[in-house]
């Protein structure tokens, strides 16, 4: 029924953009009437297939899932620098293991296919549709102001697009960017959250602690008491280096702060992250971490060497053990020098990670990603330091991109490869399950129409 209703609502759109989409950057000169702005708009799609597949050690349970989805959305042309967006995503889940009962050996429930449907709703495999974009934007020497439900990319808030969907964003935002100038800024205010893996639009009070219920029982029934999240950065370029602090602040929760510097010139690429995070005194905060006066920070540095057609890096991140780094996983995912797929450090205090990666542009069809990393964690059992129990681990990825051209132009296919071995001796199977000693194996095959540039694929810049 929802698939229906979203149908209906996108295909006026549809039907009124398919004969002129090619006119989306008509002059105002040349738009006379409310009909030629909407009729010179385009028509953008995303069809998008996803298997994923995840081998558990031992007699522990194993877990498959195939869901395909398609989207589509209307871009009117853009009268005055002002023009609206409007899309929507179907989901349907092929196959899958049974992913609404635990494991059987330790009450565990599955960890990543899931992700691909409805985390709240775990029966469900055909009720999966959800409004996506619905946002109006202006636009005027180089300052853009958007407002509605929108993909953003910053290094808290952003997709973390690793599933069917990514997560999505409501509230207004602003930016400047001058590709001639060495200053660019951007903020807003975001107060609705759809993450990924759900399909619903949620206030900020309903969203911290959708994922991983399992792992704070004790907070059943407590909603973390938020208006939203207020959010700026500042940037400076000059030649091969750049600069950007930001500052997210979490209404009457936490407020954290990130200094990002990177040199990158045609041989070396250089970065450094210095994050800290403080608590606001707020009873809010304290009965849903179960923590005062928190207080956390990490450094994460890399060194990249250059090749022909790739790059080799090195990367260290060092989070502090005067708190656990805390952000809310339904807004996005770190982005440290060291992150890699398929695991995440929020939640986890005193910890070091080494990392080495390669990226190589085979050709211009094919982009090959290596990357190995440790994870020296404290104890899973110890939760004043570890909130979610992961035990420490190495980690391998391989990462494959093919990408189609000719009458195929607009497709590609990704296999994605990750395996984790336990670094520790006798981890109880309740911490290994979804976690260590295990293969996680994906394909994905995407086709974007009308959709020019990498970073409309997913919406963001």
């Amino acid at each position: 029924m929802r698939s229906a209703f979203l149908i209906f609502l996108l295909l006026p759109f549809i039907i009124y953009g398919q004969h002129e989409s090619d006119t989306i950057n008509q002059k105002d000169e040349e738009l006379k009437s409310l009909s030629d702005y909407f009729s010179k708009g385009k028509i953008k799609g995303h069809f998008r297939t996803y298997f994923m597949h995840t081998n558990n050690n031992g007699e522990l349970s194993d877990y498959h899932a195939l869901g395909t989805g398609l989207g589509v959305g209307y871009e009117t042309a853009s009268f005055k620098g002002v023009k609206a967006v409007i899309s929507g995503f179907i989901i349907h889940n092929i196959t899958s293991s049974n992913l609404n009962t635990p494991d059987p050996l330790t009450g565990i429930y599955n960890r990543y296919e899931i992700g691909l449907f409805d985390i709240e709703h775990r029966d469900n495999k055909h009720d999966l549709d959800r409004l996506e974009e619905l946002y109006i934007t202006y636009s005027n020497n180089h300052h853009e102001i958007t407002f509605g439900k929108q993909f953003l990319e910053t290094p808290i808030l952003n997709a973390q697009d690793s599933r069917m969907r990514p997560n999505l964003f409501e509230g207004i935002v602003y930016e400047y960017y001058n590709p001639d100038k060495s200053i660019n800024w951007e903020g807003g205010y975001i107060y609705r959250f759809s993450p990924r893996s759900t399909v619903e639009w949620y206030k900020t009070t309903e969203t911290i602690g959708l994922y991983n219920k399992n792992s704070h029982e004790e907070n059943e029934g407590l909603r973390p008491d938020s208006k939203g999240v207020i959010y700026g950065k500042i940037g400076i370029k000059h030649n091969s280096f750049r600069a950007e602090l930001w500052d997210f602040y979490f209404e009457n929760l936490i407020n954290n702060s990130l200094f990002i510097s990177e040199y990158d010139n045609k041989q070396f690429k250089l970065g450094l992250q210095l994050f800290h995070q403080k608590s606001v005194q707020s009873k809010s905060f304290e009965e849903f971490y179960h923590e005062h006066d928190h207080s956390a920070s990490y450094i994460s540095t890399m060194a990249g060497y250059k090749l022909t057609n790739g790059i080799i890096k090195i990367a260290y991140s060092r989070i502090g053990n005067k708190g656990q780094y805390l952000i809310p996983r339904e807004y996005g995912k770190e982005k440290m020098y060291t992150t890699m797929p398929r695991e995440r450090l929020e939640g986890i205090a005193d910890a070091n990670v080494y990392y080495i990666a390669s990226e190589f542009k085979i050709s211009h069809k094919i982009n090959l990603r290596t990357s190995a990393g440790y994870f020296d964690i404290p104890s899973p059992s110890d939760a004043t330091k570890n909130r979610y129990g992961l035990p420490s681990f190495y980690q391998g990825v391989i990462d494959f991109q093919y990408h189609f051209t000719g009458f195929l132009e607009g497709m590609e296919t990704r296999l994605l490869l990750t395996r984790k071995f336990d670094a520790s001796n006798n981890t109880e199977l309740a911490y290994e399950i979804n976690r260590v000693n295990m293969t996680n194996f994906n394909i994905i095959l995407n086709y974007h129409f009308n959709q020019n540039k990498p970073y409309q694929y997913h919406g963001h810049k």
